[in-house]
């Protein structure tokens, strides 16, 4: 009774939303702690299905681990990024028009993997009635194979993707729309040569602050995985995936063209050898496998069945694998008339949509408030044992105050996770906690500050953009 009063002990139903939210709240666990995932044989033994479920649990943990470590060590340069995209986003476009407007629309949806260079030929000679959305990433590998996509998308934040110009062709991508997340960096939207809309996706900026105006969007870790959600919120009839193998095949880990197309070494640390649905082996990334989890996770959501061409990668669970020709007569290829063109046309008249944005800096009320708070500690770390709960109790109203703000949480999420770390991780103060929430307080002013010179439009750098 007492491990269950604590909560270290914890019953949970073999329900995948209900152990994927108890997964979302581990992340002090992650961090500070450790999680550890037992079976026990008896149980095991009983039937197939306890152990079915632990793998399932092994799967969301090895998932949300990959999620946080990125969060951790990226959410400072994908936030970064959207603040120098913000005032551009505003004043250039937004998606918000967009839901429902893809009714009867067949959409394809075009990966990089390898078995692209199977397909794409076939539907470069014979596209049919249908959408073609693709990432940007995957654009220099379709024009090797003649295949215009109708729009790409770009999630990426780091500076990688400028590493696609180097093959990208300017003029033959000059009319095709780039949605672009507005954590990209920014010199990604300045290069692209056609037409760019923003998109803003959830852990930033928007989180809180457009939800009620705006298309704020999952992205999710994965390109593919936002496309599947922007076209159903668009409304399409159906989705089917071309070129989404997850895996290497071969010795390629993507189709000629991509950016990213190299030779491999089997590396145990980061790659596992897995089955594909004949029976070969085939090689994937913890990344891959992460990303393939959450877009199965989607598929169980769609209103309307997923198909996939499959060219020998990962069997994506919950999808209709096709040949090309079963394909075609299931209808893949096939719109309703005009849907196509009436959806591009609908795409191309968000940029000139723009929003106000009314902003007041904040940073001199923070700078007041946090200096204040700093002082009474330093009087009470001077007698710090004695001080112990009154400590603590400074220490979370810093808590509470920094995250009272939502605008400006999502650039904060490393220093709540360092102030927590103070408050829900530690038994007993030390005079060196005190230097902590010092550096702690320091890095959360220079970014309050930072956010308030960009909204402002008082950088620089913005202006000049």
């Amino acid at each position: 009774r007492e491990v269950l009063t604590a909560r270290k002990l914890l019953f949970i139903p073999p329900d995948t939303d209900y152990v994927r939210a108890l997964v979302q709240n581990l992340d002090l666990q992650f961090v500070y702690g450790n999680v550890f995932l037992r079976g026990d044989m008896p149980s095991q033994q009983m039937g197939p299905i306890y152990a079915q479920w632990l793998h399932q649990c092994r799967s969301r943990l090895e998932s949300f681990s990959v999620e946080l470590i990125t969060l951790r060590h990226r959410q400072e340069i994908m936030v970064g990024n959207e603040l120098q995209n913000f005032r551009r986003a505003m004043a250039t476009g937004s998606l918000n028009h967009m839901q429902n407007s893809a009714k009867g629309t067949s959409a394809i949806i075009l990966g990089a993997g390898p078995s692209l260079a199977e397909f794409a030929p076939r539907l470069a000679e014979n596209r049919g009635n249908a959408l073609y959305a693709t990432s940007l990433q995957t654009v220099p590998a379709l024009q090797e194979f003649g295949l215009k996509p109708d729009f790409c998308m770009a999630i990426d934040y780091s500076d990688g993707m400028l590493n696609l110009f180097k093959k990208l062709d300017m003029e033959w991508a000059r009319n095709i729309p780039l949605i672009y997340s507005t954590k990209v960096n920014p010199k990604v939207i300045d290069l692209y040569p056609g037409p760019t809309i923003p998109l803003w996706t959830l852990g930033g900026m928007a989180t809180y602050v457009l939800q009620r105006d705006e298309l704020v969007l999952d992205a999710g870790g994965n390109v593919s995985l936002t496309l599947n959600r922007f076209l159903r919120w668009c409304g399409v009839s159906r989705i089917t995936l071309v070129g989404q193998d997850f895996a290497w095949i071969g010795d390629r880990t993507h189709a000629a063209g991509h950016h990213a197309s190299l030779p491999f070494t089997f590396n145990p640390e980061k790659h596992q050898k897995v089955r594909n649905r004949d029976g070969e082996e085939i090689i994937t990334s913890h990344q891959y496998m992460a990303a393939m989890r959450e877009l199965e996770d989607d598929i169980r959501k769609s209103p309307f069945p997923i198909y996939n061409i499959y060219g020998g990668g990962i069997d994506i669970k919950g999808t209709n694998a096709l040949s090309m020709k079963e394909a075609v007569q299931e209808g893949c290829f096939a719109s309703a008339p005009d849907t196509v063109q009436g959806f591009m046309g609908r795409l191309m008249s968000c940029q000139g949509f723009k929003r106000t944005f009314h902003f007041q800096p904040m940073s001199p009320h923070w700078n007041t408030n946090l200096h204040r708070a700093e002082k009474k500690l330093e009087k009470l770390f001077k007698r710090c044992t004695a001080n112990q709960e009154e400590i603590h109790r400074v220490m979370e109203n810093s808590m509470l105050f920094i995250k009272q703000d939502p605008l400006y949480l999502p650039y904060l999420f490393n220093e709540t996770l360092d102030l927590a770390g103070l408050t829900k991780a530690k038994y007993r103060y030390e005079l060196g906690d005190m230097g902590a929430y010092r550096r702690i307080m320091r890095s959360v002013m220079k970014k309050v500050r930072e956010v308030d010179r960009c909204l402002t439009g008082t950088d620089k750098r913005l202006s000049a953009a």
